[in-house]
């Protein structure tokens, strides 16, 4: 079976603090408006070590991804997130780090093992989707988001 890794540096227009949520799966919520993961634990979807989630495959093969979030380290801007079907497994790292006073730079790799043949053509394909603009796309909706205003959360 084969292991394939790639990695993006993406540069978003904020502070990290602000920036690194939005790499949690409700942080995604905010700028990807197809992410609709479904919380299984805990289930009002709080971002912590061991929560676990599904969302909607995006092939014909796989009915859906399960979620783990495998590491998580907010002081050190760090989260690393397990995901499986029966055909593979990949992770996916995120690490943030300041570079100015309101820009931060993301690192996230993505590194898929087939458990299959059918996994490992599915994560080249996949591979090669994800990364065709080398994430800048990512970088785009997120700084959209993160340039409205900021609106306090009502208690």
């Amino acid at each position: 079976m084969e292991c394939i890794t790639r990695s993006a540096v993406i540069i978003l227009q904020d502070k990290p603090e602000r920036a690194f949520p939005m790499f949690s799966p409700q942080g995604e919520k905010k700028w990807d408006t197809s992410w609709n993961p479904l919380f299984l634990y805990p289930e009002n979807g709080a971002w912590q070590e061991g929560m676990v989630f599904q969302t909607p495959s995006q092939n014909d093969i796989e009915d859906h991804y399960n979620w783990i979030l495998s590491q998580l380290d907010q002081e050190k801007l760090s989260a690393k997130y397990t995901v499986f079907t029966m055909h593979r497994v990949w992770t996916i790292h995120v690490k943030c780090k300041k570079i100015k006073r309101h820009k931060t730079e993301a690192v996230i790799t993505y590194t898929f093992n087939g458990l299959n043949d059918i996994g490992d053509r599915l994560n080249t394909k996949d591979i090669e989707k994800l990364f065709i603009l080398d994430l800048k796309d990512w970088q785009q909706a997120i700084n959209t988001y993160l340039s409205e205003p900021e609106i306090s959360d009502p208690l």
